[in-house]
């Protein structure tokens, strides 16, 4: 009976992202967040191992105080545990720091068999940190995978690249990180939610895991939304008869620009 750790991160809600006009600078302040899209699959998908095999679902993340609403979430899926590791100073980390706290806080759990990730997180999509917790428990890491399969003490995990699907068989406790194609989550009842904000969440800090002074080794200097000038050209197409012509001018106009 496998024991799968779920790393999850509270993230920008960037379906509803803001931005202002004049400095396209984006309105954090105002941003809902949840658990990222990516990480409610790795949940979804420990939970149907635990329902096929047994064993146990442990939710992790790493942020300050406000990401315990995502603990909250995975309990309202239906894992059995939750750990958040709380530090005033989170937005701050880079992926290295957050891969080390996590590693750290993987290693205090203890007793795993599995650990799951989201590929990228919504809002920074940088795809950083699974591989590099991975490089810090010393574990085998498979990337973008869309099926997991458990034999005995092994793990099969298919993984779609560019070009084409590549099934890896690696030897358990292993890391994985997978994709939106893996499944689709399901949808909390509300009497699960209720009972989800009545759990506990074991919350750590810095120094109950042990790790002392972090090295940022680079920063997130500004981020903003990229202007997208507009051509506006317009074919007339206001009747029957000039249609055609229209219809032509478009893919010439598509050829033009390399579209097509």
């Amino acid at each position: 009976m496998p024991n799968i750790i779920v790393c999850v991160k509270h993230s920008y809600d960037v379906q509803q992202l803001r931005y202002d006009k004049t400095s396209r600078k984006f309105l954090l302040a105002e941003a809902p967040k949840k658990m990222s899209d990516m990480d409610r699959r790795a949940v979804e998908e420990a939970l149907r191992i635990k329902e096929k095999h047994g064993g146990k679902v442990i939710a992790l993340t790493v942020g300050n105080q406000d990401s315990i609403d995502t603990i909250r979430q995975a309990y309202a899926m239906g894992v059995d545990e939750g750990y958040a590791v709380i530090d005033k100073d989170f937005e701050s980390y880079d992926t290295n720091n957050v891969a080390l706290i996590l590693a750290q806080a993987i290693r205090k759990i203890g007793n795993f068999d599995l650990v799951l990730f989201g590929s990228a997180s919504t809002d920074g999509y940088s795809r950083q940190v699974p591989p590099k917790v991975a490089m810090y428990l010393g574990l085998p890491f498979i990337n973008f995978v869309r099926e997991i399969r458990l034999e005995g003490n092994y793990v099969l995990a298919t993984s779609d690249y560019e070009d084409g699907l590549y099934t890896y068989r690696v030897k358990l406790p292993a890391l994985i990180a997978v994709t939106l194609d893996i499944n689709e989550p399901r949808t909390p009842t509300p009497a699960a939610i209720l009972r989800a904000s009545r759990k506990p969440v074991t919350q750590w800090t810095l120094k109950d895991l042990g790790v002392g002074a972090l090295k940022k080794y680079f920063e997130v200097l500004d981020s903003y939304m990229p202007e997208t000038p507009r051509k506006h050209v317009i074919f007339d197409a206001s009747s029957d008869d000039k249609i055609p012509d229209a219809v032509q001018k478009l893919i010439d106009a598509l050829r033009r620009e390399g579209v097509i």
